[in-house]
C-alpha cells in the first residue's frame, strides 16, 4: 500500500512539474511570437462600390434560386457583403431572400447564389420576378492598422 502511495504521489508531482513547463513554454512561445494584429473592419450600408452586374433565375430547381455575378469597383477588399433578393408576383411582395458573399477582392469580380426556401423552383406562374440590391458590406480598414504587421 505504501509504495502504491508513493507512486500515485510521484505521477501527481510529475503531472504538476509538466503543467508548469508547458505554460511557461506557451508563455516565452507567446512573447516571441504574437499574433499578427487583425485588420479593422468597417461596416458600410448599401456600399456604392459594389454592384450587381449579372443575374438570372435558375430554371428547374428545388427552389427558387438567382445566380448571378457581382463586381467590386474600388480599392477595398471586402470582408463580407450582404444581398437580398425580393422576389415578387406582379407588384405584391412574395419573399425576400439573402445571401452573404465573403472575402471580394479589389477591382474584382465574384459569383454568388441566393436560394429562396419558401418558393418553389418550378411550374411558377410567369409574372414572377425578382430585384437584387447590395444590403450592407464589411470592409477592411488597413489605414487605421499599423501596415508593418498586415
Amino acid at each position: 500500500m505504501k509504495q502504491f502511495l508513493i507512486k500515485v504521489l510521484a505521477f501527481f508531482v510529475f503531472g504538476a512539474v509538466f503543467f508548469t513547463g508547458g505554460m511557461a513554454a506557451l508563455f516565452v512561445w507567446s512573447e516571441i511570437d504574437p499574433d499578427p494584429e487583425e485588420p479593422n473592419t468597417i461596416l458600410v450600408t448599401t456600399p456604392e462600390e459594389i454592384q450587381i452586374t449579372k443575374s438570372s433565375a435558375l430554371k428547374d430547381t428545388d427552389k427558387y434560386t438567382i445566380s448571378g455575378t457581382l463586381s467590386n469597383n474600388s480599392e477595398h477588399i471586402w470582408q463580407r457583403v450582404n444581398l437580398v433578393a425580393v422576389v415578387k408576383a406582379g407588384k405584391a411582395e412574395v419573399d425576400r431572400c439573402t445571401t452573404r458573399i465573403y472575402y471580394v477582392s479589389k477591382n474584382s469580380q465574384k459569383a454568388f447564389l441566393i436560394e429562396c426556401y419558401d418558393i418553389q423552383g418550378s411550374n411558377l406562374p410567369d409574372n414572377i420576378s425578382y430585384e437584387i440590391r447590395v444590403k450592407e458590406g464589411v470592409r477592411f480598414d488597413f489605414a487605421s492598422t499599423n501596415k508593418s504587421d498586415v
